[in-house]
């Protein structure tokens, strides 16, 4: 189980490269999140608390330093109890070199080790000691990363192999990302398992995004058509995909999320999440 949370974790990774960026909890899970924002609103925490069927279930909590850099996470229950800790490092590119992960229900400690590799200041792999997974990064002649593989090898036994082939505008927008899935360590071709391409508004950002899967892949789920709409200030405020799946945003005036409303269709019963947030900020 831990190699596919693994393996979604860096897919996630992936994908959120080129993801419509909004400075939700999955964003702040990936690093991805746009960390201007953060410094500009000089935000110290967010602090997220998540219901289901109007029951408050979790609150995590995420700190910041002044550069932008998440440095701690916590997550709690309703009542306000942490159960779970992360706190994190990054080395002079301010990329994660270390995650330290505190399970107070468990009473457990691990430490996960990223090791990184660069040319001319580009990433162009990266390795971790917790699973043993590794990253491979290449590049066009504009610095754009057309390619992404990320493998796993344990007890020297091959567990899985995915790369994300990425085409770009003459923008350096991101309009195509192929997803390949490698039978073993064998295969030097592969099967593309997933087709997405991306089309943008007259705003520049992200106004169509359509997936199809060729095959079936049992980590995969096709979400179909994802549609992007923004209010006057081009925050996001809304993303529908044809599953009927929806993420609804809203932001007071400093266009800081207040809420995050998520909508699932599942089986023809209908799942609202919601998250609130709140801010402190630093003085």
């Amino acid at each position: 189980m831990k190699y596919v949370v693994a393996f979604l974790y860096f897919l996630n990774l992936f994908d959120a490269a080129h993801a419509q960026l909004v400075n939700d909890e999955a964003s702040f899970f990936n690093g991805k999140y746009d960390k201007s924002q953060i410094v500009s609103k000089q935000i110290e925490n967010v602090k997220i608390s998540m219901s289901a069927a109007n029951e408050l279930y979790s609150i995590q909590t995420f700190y910041f330093d002044v550069k932008g850099l998440l440095t701690r996470q916590t997550i709690a229950d309703s009542s306000g109890r942490i159960n779970a800790e992360f706190r994190f490092k990054y080395n002079s590119y301010d990329d994660l070199i270390q995650r330290i992960q505190r399970d107070y229900t468990l009473n457990s400690l691990d430490t996960v080790i990223f090791t990184k590799f660069y040319w001319d200041s580009l990433l162009i792999k990266e390795t971790s000691n917790q699973p043993p997974l590794t990253n491979e990064y290449f590049y066009d002649s504009a610095k754009n990363r057309v390619k992404s593989v990320a493998s796993l090898v344990s007890n020297n036994s091959f567990v899985y192999k995915y790369a994300l082939l990425n085409a770009f505008d003459s923008l350096g927008r991101i309009i195509q990302i192929k997803r390949v899935s490698f039978a073993n360590e064998l295969d030097s071709i592969g099967t593309i398992v997933s087709n997405r391409k991306l089309s943008y508004g007259a705003n520049g950002k992200i106004a169509i995004d359509f997936e199809s899967i060729n095959n079936g892949d049992s980590y995969i789920s096709n979400n179909g058509t994802k549609s992007y709409r923004y209010n006057k200030n081009e925050s996001l405020v809304e993303v529908i995909d044809t599953k009927g799946t929806r993420t609804k945003y809203k932001y007071n005036n400093e266009e800081l999320i207040t809420t995050k409303e998520l909508i699932l269709n599942i089986q023809d019963s209908k799942t609202v999440v919601i998250d609130n947030y709140t801010y402190s900020f630093r003085k």
